[in-house]
């Protein structure tokens, strides 16, 4: 842990270049494009190759990712639903393939929805969902609200 830096280029620096010995440096906050997001100048002032900038999905759609030298740098989002989302599908498989094993995520399943599920917009969703055993198959029920602040729905979910 490189501890909590502050909303300033500087500091933000400093700590990355301490994480640089790492093989994988994650960090949560910052990559959006708000007047307080430096990661990006940051990473770039280290040296940083980035891959991407943004993805297109929902939540998550301020991720970077790249290369700083010989260490992996993921860039995750701030808002903490959306820094849980794009762990999972991104820095997780990527932990687990540097560690040896060969499954790199966590079982799928199909699900049928038991309810309406909206996904405003065109950017695909990652929603959480409970999962319900019914007869032949899973049904999936929405947490309550998706958005990428709110916690309870990562917390009722197993799906």
């Amino acid at each position: 842990s490189l501890g909590i830096a502050r909303d300033r280029r500087e500091e933000l620096i400093e700590r990355l270049r301490a994480g640089l010995q790492a093989d994988v440096l994650v960090s949560s906050a910052g990559v959006s494009v708000g007047d307080r997001d430096f990661v990006r100048e940051a990473v770039e002032a280290l040296g940083a190759r980035l891959d991407f900038w943004q993805v297109n999905m929902r939540p998550g759609k301020p991720l970077t990712f790249g290369r700083i030298g010989k260490c992996l740098f993921f860039g995750l989002p701030g808002n903490p639903v959306s820094s849980m989302v794009t762990f999972e599908l991104f820095v997780r498989p990527v932990l687990r393939r540097l560690g040896g094993y060969r499954v790199l995520s966590r079982p799928h399943v199909r699900a049928r929805a038991l309810e309406p599920i909206d996904n405003p917009g065109s950017r695909p969703g990652y929603l959480r969902v409970h999962l319900e055993p019914g007869v032949g198959q899973l049904g999936a029920r929405p947490t309550g609200q998706q958005g990428s602040a709110i916690l309870r729905s990562m917390l009722l979910a197993d799906g």
